[in-house]
Parts: C-alpha cells; structure tokens; sequence
C-alpha cells in the first residue's frame, strides 16, 4: 500500500511523494496575438486578484495537505528598461534587463510523532504521546532575493498582409536568503536532541521560474479580415523541486519534489472589421 500509510490504505496523503491533489481553474480573456497585444486581455491579470486572494487563506488544521503547505506566498516587483530598433522597413528586434526582486513566505505543519517514529520506532514514540499525526508543530519561512533576467523579441512584416512575431522571456532562479521559525510542541522535545534541532535561524530557499517563448502569425486576408496563431512554450520542467536549506548544520534540508512538465498553448483566431471603431474578434486556444 502507499508507504506514508499509518494505520490503513490512503490515512495519509503526502503531496509530492505518491499521493497528489490537484485542481482546476478555468479563467476567460480576449484571444490576442503577439502582433496586436493591445487588442486581447489576459486572462492571468483577470486572476490576479482572486490569485492574491487565495495565497493569502491559511488552511486549517484538517486539511490533508498541511504537512506539504498551509500558506505560501510569492511577490514579485519588476523593473523591465527596454529598447527596440528598427533595422529595416519590414524587421525590427527588441529587448529588455528584467530586474527582479521577489520576496517568499511560506509555512506548513511539521509531524514531530512521524519523525519520532521513523527515527527509533513506535514502541518508544508511542508511550510518550508521539504518534504519527499526534504531536504537529510548525515551520514558517520568510525569504527575499534579487535576480536579473531578460526578454529578446523580434517582428518581420514579411509582406503587406503577413506579419511573424516571436519572443523568448528568460527563467530567471531565486536564491531566497531569510530566516526560519519552527514552533515545537512541548512533547516533541525529545526529538529536538536537546535544542540541537529544530532551532530558529537562517534558510536559504532555491526556486527556478520558468521561461517562456512564443511565437505567432497575423495575415491581413482583405480589407476587413484577419487570421491569427500563435503557440507559447513554457518550460516549467525546469522546476523539479523546492529545497529548504538551514543554516543550522545539524538540521536535514528539506525537500518538497515537484517534477512539473513543459506546458504548450496552442491558439487560433481572427478579427474582422465591420466599421470604423467597431470589430469582432473570435478564437479558440488550448493550453
């Protein structure tokens, strides 16, 4: 059975080992192009704001996944100086530095009765009241960090109707630098080998966003329509675990597996003008 079980198959469910929860949320924009950014409306800025406010719900005690996450929080400010120049009628390249700062807060649960339990056995955790799941304390960490990475575009008016963008955005990695708080519960102290673990001090949290390329076509088939595509690739494979680093030398990393696969969108559409002022725009995208 699942190797996290205690007492029977699926009592524990640790995220990013062999149980996993996961979801859905489907969000709707305005299909756009690369060529024509002004025209569409992102759909990750209509999230944004109920994004926010879910980063910011602490999950209860009950909830099956508060040993891998109760509260996680990531901010991001940007600073993006950037230049283009056109080297002929029909080509022209662009670029931007993205200066980043990025500040991280996250916190979970800690099972001191598992631990207990792995390291010397039941028979000697059980009688003291360390059961798996018995005796929870808390980590909370808080971390920043500065990073710089860079954005590369480039548009050809191949002709009068046809028009070709692409555009890379680097991943950009955060070497998180801050401090770690644990909360013991008074009956787990025995684990803490006399305060040699599972102390307050400093942690280091790497993380790698991914980057991001894209590329999409505009043909200006008459007076009134035009056909769009593009496809975007975000290489989210570059993110294969989040590891927690302390700076006590006796404190084990910690090690939450991620393993997350290079995501693909695929997007067709058109727009088509019936007057001045007025336009429909339909397409359909799959991500």
């Amino acid at each position: 059975g699942e190797p996290t079980s205690v007492d029977r198959l699926g009592d524990m469910i640790k995220n990013g080992r062999r149980g996993t929860l996961s979801g859905k949320l489907a969000v709707k924009g305005i299909q756009g192009h690369i060529a024509y950014p002004h025209l569409a409306r992102n759909p990750v800025h209509q999230v944004a704001p109920a994004l926010a406010e879910l980063a910011a719900t602490v999950w209860d005690e009950g909830w099956v996944g508060l040993y891998e996450v109760q509260q996680i929080k990531l901010t991001t400010v940007e600073a993006s100086p950037s230049a283009a120049y056109r080297l002929t009628d029909r080509l022209s390249i662009g670029g931007s530095v993205d200066v980043q700062y990025a500040h991280l807060q996250r916190s979970a649960a800690l099972d001191f009765g598992s631990l207990c339990t792995v390291a010397v056995g039941a028979g000697l955790c059980a009688p003291i009241g360390l059961s798996p799941q018995s005796a929870d304390g808390h980590l909370a960490v808080d971390g920043s960090d500065w990073t710089v990475g860079y954005d590369l575009g480039l548009q050809l008016q191949a002709t009068d109707a046809l028009r070709l963008g692409l555009n890379y955005r680097s991943g950009v990695t955060h070497d998180f630098s801050g401090h770690a708080v644990f909360q013991v519960p008074a009956k787990a102290l025995p684990v803490t080998l006399g305060g040699m673990l599972f102390r307050d001090g400093g942690v280091g949290v790497g993380m790698k966003l991914p980057g991001v390329a894209a590329a999409g076509v505009a043909w200006r088939v008459d007076d009134r329509l035009t056909a769009l595509a593009d496809i975007d690739w975000t290489r989210w494979s570059g993110l294969r675990q989040l590891d927690l680093v302390f700076a006590n030398p006796a404190q084990p990393p910690i090690v939450q597996q991620l393993a997350w696969r290079d995501a693909f969108r695929f997007a067709v559409g058109a727009t088509y003008d019936l007057a001045a002022g007025t336009q429909i725009r339909a397409g359909v995208a799959y991500d």
